[in-house]
């Protein structure tokens, strides 16, 4: 027992209730803010520029602004604008060629050497050729340290088309410096579609074998254990030339290509037999001992019925563990990432537009995180906050939408660009000492400055919901003090009830009105008018039983008021030796089961027999008369006794605490049931002008 009661004492608490309901509310109407906010803070549209994005070139902690755009007035001439922070001067580099690709990425920076002075690696296109331009010395206005011949291409309809895919420079020879990983790949031909090295420092320059699949380099890490750095491809089985078949790697369907530091194949490519349209996304993860592990991504042709699958490779290339995951519906290039999250390895892959579904490495399915449209597409990652640690960003071309996750896919922030015109996306990050980082994001044609930071109104969300729950849980203080006042005033209220009710108890049925009761019973029996003793005794009997059951209560039906009153009346009656007579009237329109207060009508008539008949030896007559007047109940009592006015002359002991009781009853009535209870007196007169009774009439609103 003991323990159910601190239960309940704790269920109606005030503190558990307001939690309850804080929760409550915020769960229906206060969404939760993001943990981080995502805003355009400025743009520029349209921008007659091919690239642009910034790096701190000097290490003087601001970055500087790169921009490489075509000369207009200068045919021939590709023009590299170097704006150096924070003095914002500016150096012009000139090129010969141009800028002639279809997506902005052609340009990257980078620290070959590790002086902390970072180099502009630029390609540009002259006639059929393609060659890289590097740039070392931003202070040196015009002054190029190298012009690096790649490679040839050739036009389709006279017209440049392929695309430059550049890789974060990493070495791969363990020289100590760095190297340039990059691919080129032809849209319209087989050749070139080629991965290439650069050895800055020995300005030399490595190229895959020749191959017809349209494959991207996607990561760069030590697969078999041996020290050194392999790159493995993206790709898909493109379909669009038909000189793809003079190489052993077609573009018929998809291969899983693995080049060493040297860019010759680490194991033979592994053909996947789907003849069609088919996409291998490909990924490393961090495995044993700083060796990494393999695994893909792959969406065979639709005419193969096939379900999406993922593979986890061995070294060798050879398929260790594979997972079918049914659907296949976001086109070119499903979604595929790795993260890392409560010390634990993830894939997450999307095959739905509001879910991202996680898998651990043995292709068990985890858990499923909910986005919303256009949130995760082509992710790719860049610390943007300066944290050490990368954020995944993505770009929905089709929906306009830039997202940006934390590194273990949570807390998504979007933004949504506009005008609506893509042709690839560069993001780069501004650092201005003592401010947050801005991010770059250029698409070709327009300029977006985003500001990207944790949202104070994230945490400060804990003291709104706090001030709510203070609130309710003051508010509930206050609903109790008011129901405690409340409840004060109606123990009062009942108090004072009871206490009226035993006055009106007392009243009637005092040891004068029992004695003489019980002596008139006795003295029939002494005649021995047994029927007269008889029907008294009941009619006593059935007065104290009614008083003790309807004790407690303040109101009762009409039918048992009178029945009451009649009981009364026939005591009064024979006791009086008969010398008044009564009537009850009661019209049809009347329903005796209306409640009315107690004692509405017998402490009226109790007055007219004590004090209207006092005098009266003979011919006393008491009418009750109940009725219906629109919406209320009329009694009227009337007697044709001696009046008040008489009677108090008489010497009448009335001192009217009778009816002060009653006045008071009404009153405390009325606080509890909201039934206000009107009763008069009338003195009544002949037509002489003498006192000739009395009429109480008592009316009661008929909604009770």
């Amino acid at each position: 027992m003991s323990i159910q009661k601190t239960i309940s004492r704790f269920l109606i608490h005030p503190v558990f209730i307001s939690c309850i309901v804080t929760t409550l509310i915020v769960l229906l109407f206060i969404p939760i803010p993001d943990k981080y906010s995502l805003k355009i803070v400025d743009e520029t549209f349209p921008i007659k520029t091919n690239s642009i994005i910034y790096d701190d070139l000097d290490g003087n902690g601001y970055s500087d602004k790169i921009e490489a755009q075509n000369y207009a007035k200068k045919h021939g001439i590709a023009s590299l604008l170097i704006q150096c922070n924070p003095y914002k001067f500016f150096n012009d580099w000139g090129f010969k060629g141009s800028y002639s690709f279809d997506i902005p990425g052609f340009l990257i920076t980078g620290d070959y050497n590790n002086d902390e002075k970072k180099e502009v690696y630029v390609f540009t296109v002259v006639a059929d050729s393609i060659f890289l331009n590097i740039i070392s010395d931003i202070k040196a206005n015009g002054s190029v340290s190298k012009s690096k011949f790649i490679t040839t291409f050739k036009p389709w309809n006279g017209k440049p088309n392929f695309e430059i895919i550049i890789m974060n420079l990493v070495d791969m020879n363990r020289d100590s410096f760095k190297d340039m990983v990059f691919s080129i790949n032809s849209g319209f031909s087989a050749d070139p579609r080629s991965v290439f090295i650069y050895d800055i420092k020995n300005d030399s320059l490595k190229v895959s074998p020749k191959k017809g699949y349209f494959g991207r380099p996607t990561a760069i890490g030590d697969i078999n254990g041996d020290g050194y750095n392999e790159i493995i491809l993206n790709g898909y089985a493109i379909q669009n030339v038909t000189d793809t078949f003079a190489t052993p790697i077609h573009d018929r369907c998809c291969w899983l290509i693995v080049y060493d530091h040297n860019l010759n194949y680490l194991f033979p490519p592994r053909k996947f037999p789907d003849i069609g349209y088919s996409v291998l996304t490909t990924l490393l993860m961090p495995g044993k001992k700083a060796q990494s592990e393999m695994f893909a991504c792959y969406i065979p042709p639709e005419s193969s019925e096939k379900n999406l699958c993922l593979i986890h490779f061995d070294p060798r290339g050879q398929i260790m563990k594979t997972c079918s995951i049914p659907g296949n519906t976001l086109g070119n290039f499903v979604p595929f990432y790795t993260f890392h999250r409560n010390r634990k390895n993830y894939l997450a892959v999307s095959v739905s537009e509001n879910e991202i579904y996680c898998f651990d490495t043995a292709f068990n399915q985890a858990f499923k995180i909910k986005i919303k449209k256009g949130m995760f597409h082509r992710p790719d990652t860049l610390d943007i906050d300066s944290d050490g640690v990368c954020e995944v960003l993505s770009m929905d071309e089709n929906r306009n939408i830039f997202t940006v996750f934390r590194q273990d896919l949570n807390h998504p922030v979007s933004v949504t660009f506009h005008p609506a015109i893509w042709s690839g996306m560069l993001v780069s990050v501004i650092k201005k000492p003592g401010n947050a980082p801005l991010l770059s994001v250029f698409n070709g044609t327009s300029e977006f400055i985003l500001s990207y930071k944790h949202n104070p109104y994230y945490y400060t969300r804990w003291a709104v919901y706090l001030a709510i729950s203070l609130s309710i849980y003051l508010f509930i203080l206050l609903i109790r003090r008011i129901q405690s006042i409340q409840l004060k005033k109606q123990q009062q209220t009942e108090k004072k009830i009871t206490e009226l009710q035993m006055k009106i108890v007392r009243n009637q049925m005092d040891p004068h009105f029992t004695m003489n009761a019980i002596n008139a019973v006795v003295d029939a029996i002494n005649r021995e008018a047994k029927e007269d003793a008889r029907d008294n005794l009941l009619h006593f009997s059935r007065m104290y039983r009614s008083l003790i059951l309807s004790a407690d209560k303040i109101k009762r039906s009409l039918g048992e008021e009178i029945e009451f009153t009649e009981n009364y009346l026939a005591l009064e009656k024979f006791r009086n030796n008969e010398k008044f007579s009564y009537q009850i009237e009661i019209d049809p329109s009347v329903e005796q089961s209306w409640e009315v207060p107690k004692m509405v009508i017998q402490s009226p008539v109790e007055n007219a027999v004590k004090h209207g008949f006092r005098n009266t030896s003979s011919g006393g007559l008491l009418t009750i008369h109940a009725k219906t007047s629109g919406h209320e109940l009329i009694l009227e009592i009337t007697d044709n006794g001696m009046g008040r006015d008489k009677a108090s002359r008489k010497g009448s002991s009335s001192t009217g605490k009778g009816q002060q009781i009653m006045a008071e009853f009404f009153e405390l009535y009325y606080k509890i049931t909201r039934i206000r209870v009107h009763s008069e007196i009338t003195d009544l007169y002949d037509p002489e002008g003498h006192a000739s009774g009395t009429r109480v009439r008592v009316s009661i609103p008929r909604n009770i």
